[in-house]
């Protein structure tokens, strides 16, 4: 997970809108059927991310459910989604292995974070 810094850094080099979104969810939602495994990637931004891709992508799916980490979601909020969806997938991009284990920035320490969405059925 990033700093809110490099989060702004990352959003205004995407220099993506708000009217991006939709098209993000769908890609995201894409990818994530073919493969459920891939929301692993994402770390703590998968709250995020499903909650946009729950939101734009209109066919049933099983990331549609409501299992929630809640503090995660809120530890890796960068204060706008725009902002927070860039970090998120620049963060999955940056990631060189599908693993449930990763780190998150808490008052400035990194500690361990197990991704894990009951919805997913692993």
């Amino acid at each position: 997970m990033y700093t809110q810094e490099f989060a702004d850094e990352i959003a205004k080099a995407y220099g993506k809108t708000e009217k991006d979104l939709p098209a993000a969810a769908k890609g995201i939602a894409e990818m994530i059927l073919k493969d459920k495994t891939k929301y692993l990637y994402f770390g703590a931004y998968w709250w995020a991310v499903k909650q946009l891709i729950a939101r734009f992508y209109e066919y049933k799916a099983w990331f549609k459910g409501g299992y929630m980490d809640e503090i995660a979601y809120h530890r890796a909020w960068h204060g706008s989604e725009v902002k927070t969806i860039s970090a998120a997938v620049h963060y999955q991009q940056e990631q060189i292995m599908k693993t449930a284990s990763h780190f998150v920035i808490v008052d400035d320490q990194e500690l361990s974070y197990t991704l894990f969405d009951e919805d997913a059925g692993f």
